[in-house]
């Protein structure tokens, strides 16, 4: 979803100073205190794919888990369109990071069983952010 309350970050998607805008505001806005002080895990180790094509984690704890993803041609189909792939592959990276975070403390893991997007419109530049609140309903 790009953020709609900053605009884009960097419409080229060429700027390392987009990225550093980026994670200056994960921080910042995920400075609040949490309810049960820890570490974010590193999502990157847990979840490989996501740090091959660039998905990038912001702090986040059980109530809320932010990721961005930013534009690449080596993501894209033709014509420079970030591919649908590399977006449904964000949004689940978000929802599998924040059903992590929620886990019970005897559960065995998580896994995305069925997952529905219609797109709104073509990404051809700057980063797409994902902020996931807190699971609504757990599977079994």
């Amino acid at each position: 979803m790009p953020d709609s309350d900053h605009g884009p970050l960097d419409p080229g998607g060429q700027s390392g100073r987009a990225d550093r805008r980026l994670d200056r505001r994960l921080e910042v806005e995920h400075a609040r205190p949490v309810a049960a002080p820890h570490s974010t895990p590193d999502f990157g180790e847990l979840m490989p794919f996501s740090r091959t094509i660039g998905i990038r984690f912001g702090p986040s704890d059980a109530q809320c888990v932010r990721a961005a993803l930013g534009w690449s041609d080596g993501l894209c189909t033709a014509g420079g369109v970030l591919h649908g792939g590399a977006l449904m592959a964000l949004a689940d990276s978000a929802g599998a990071a924040c059903a992590f975070l929620n886990l019970p403390a005897d559960a065995a893991g998580t896994t995305t069983v069925e997952s529905k997007t219609n797109f709104l419109g073509a990404v051809r530049g700057g980063t797409v952010e994902a902020a996931r609140r807190r699971c609504t309903s757990g599977g079994r």
